[in-house]
């Protein structure tokens, strides 16, 4: 039974691996499109907080004050997030490298070409899973359109 993806995946290829690598790259290419505005946002958040930790330390007095400020301000779990999302959002990079290199330079023809779409699908796969880092839909459907049509451009260049 062949399930519909109406207005999910834009592509028209038939069910393959190439659809496959196809469906992933777009996804990757989105994921990454994300990640760069979130990745950004959170740099001016860490910025912000380390100049007012930088002031605090300067201006107070009282080092307990100080000692809670750091504990919720610079929590593991921040700092590891923060982490996580650099580590995510250059990973991405790597795998929207791959698959340009698949799409574009090596074209759909090779013989190794879906060995390349599994692997690096295989990648990006991996990657979210590890990460676990939910992308913001808030910033997704802000720019849903501008990227809708980068990927309609990238999609016409694919290598048959």
């Amino acid at each position: 039974m062949l399930r519909e993806t109406k207005n999910y995946y834009n592509n028209s290829a038939k069910p393959s691996i190439e659809k496959l690598g196809l469906n992933c790259y777009e996804s990757a290419f989105f994921t990454k499109k994300v990640v760069d505005k979130m990745i950004l946002e959170w740099i001016i958040k860490v910025t912000v907080f380390i100049i007012i930790y930088i002031f605090l330390m300067i201006q107070l007095e009282n080092l307990d004050v100080l000692l809670i400020i750091t504990q919720t301000v610079f929590s593991a779990e921040i700092i590891c997030y923060f982490i996580k999302l650099c580590y995510y959002k250059f990973q991405l990079d790597k795998v929207c490298k791959e698959f340009q290199d698949i799409f574009f330079v090596l074209g759909l023809s090779t013989v190794n070409t879906k060995v390349l779409l599994l692997d690096t699908t295989l990648d990006y796969e991996c990657l979210k899973s590890y990460c676990k880092i939910s992308t913001s839909s808030k910033i997704f459907f802000k720019n849903n359109e501008r990227w809708s049509k980068e990927w309609q451009i990238l999609l016409k260049k694919v290598k048959r």
